[in-house]
């Protein structure tokens, strides 16, 4: 039975949910939490990735800590590093998109898109082209998060957007997502959905 964790990197707190996915069935096996420092430091703001591994400290050493090495992770982007597009692409064809989407991102995002990572799901197809769903986040954060988690052993199998990595969480345990509001709820100080049923 495989173990997959997914993990809310929240500015107030960091909350894992750790699942039992069988072949047949998955169950929750343990939430865990842990505040974030709020502390910025006296003169210059203390990073939020910092700040992350202080809380995802105190989950790891905790004595009964249900998170280790052996675990499949799923997490994203904390919401205030995250920029979420939707566009409107006038193809169907996934390879068309992938190709146009540089292109329109440029036009919409206020940043060199050399200086972003980003990934992309296309939500809805019909006869005159695709939505797409896009997530952007400074790869100088991404990065340091990445290096942060791998040095806790936490090596994650999808960081994205938390609305995407939600997703991804339910597709490996064969479950539908959620709808909106049926069963989730939402952290208003992080903008981030976690699944609560």
């Amino acid at each position: 039975m495989a173990r997959i964790v997914g993990l809310d990197l929240g500015t107030h707190s960091v909350k894992a949910a750790v699942v039992d996915a069988g072949f047949r069935e998955s169950s929750v096996a343990r939430l865990v939490s842990a505040e974030v420092p709020q502390d910025y430091g006296e003169e210059t703001p203390r990073p939020l990735v910092t700040r992350l591994a202080e809380a995802l400290d105190r989950l790891l050493d905790a004595d009964d800590s249900p998170l280790g090495s052996d675990l499949v992770v799923y997490t994203a982007v904390p919401g205030p590093e995250a920029l979420v597009h939707s566009l409107r692409i006038p193809f169907r064809d996934r390879k068309k998109v992938e190709m146009t989407l540089p292109y329109e991102l440029e036009d919409q995002v206020p940043f060199d898109l050399e200086e972003l990572v980003w990934d992309h799901r296309i939500v809805e197809v019909d006869e005159r082209g695709a939505n797409v769903l896009v997530g952007l986040s400074r790869a100088d954060f991404f990065a340091a998060l990445l290096e942060m988690l791998r040095a806790r052993q936490l090596d994650p199998r999808s960081v994205t957007i938390p609305a995407l990595t939600w997703t991804a969480l339910f597709e490996s345990l064969h479950t539908p997502a959620p709808e909106a509001g049926a069963g989730v709820c939402k952290d208003s100080k992080s903008a981030v959905q976690v699944s609560a049923g």
